[in-house]
């Protein structure tokens, strides 16, 4: 049965989302889990920020959150 997915990423300096986009897409394949392209949320520079200070990745989060209780 296809499942949903969704990530939550934190990084620190410049990072590169492209390599953990790969990663992802080939763990979530194998679990036959779809949607997390479109669920993914990112903290980057936490090196410089706090993650629980980035207001716009804790308004993804909520909103993600809604879509994982549809």
């Amino acid at each position: 049965k296809e499942k949903k997915s969704a990530a939550i990423l934190t990084a620190g300096g410049k990072g590169n989302q492209e390599h953990t986009q790969h990663h992802l897409s080939a763990f979530f394949r194998m679990l036959n889990a779809t949607g997390f392209r479109e669920h993914t949320v990112c903290s980057a520079k936490t090196d410089t920020q706090p993650a629980s200070e980035d207001t716009t990745a804790l308004d993804q989060v909520e909103q993600l959150d809604r879509w994982l209780m549809e």
